[in-house]
């Protein structure tokens, strides 16, 4: 396996966790909750943080 297939695997993993913490942090309607955790799932090395942050307050 190269060095790209672990970076992508390790990618897809993290997305598939922050999809997942992202939906049961969230309150709206299904699909407001799923198309969130979608797109922070997507884009977790720059919105999960700031999903988790939001979260606190």
């Amino acid at each position: 396996m190269s060095l790209y297939q672990k970076m992508l695997v390790f990618y897809a993993v993290m997305a598939v966790i922050s999809f997942l913490i992202t939906w049961f942090l969230t309150h709206d309607k299904k699909r407001i909750r799923f198309l969130s955790a979608f797109l922070v799932g997507a884009t977790w090395p720059i919105s999960f943080p700031v999903a988790l942050l939001f979260s606190l307050f």
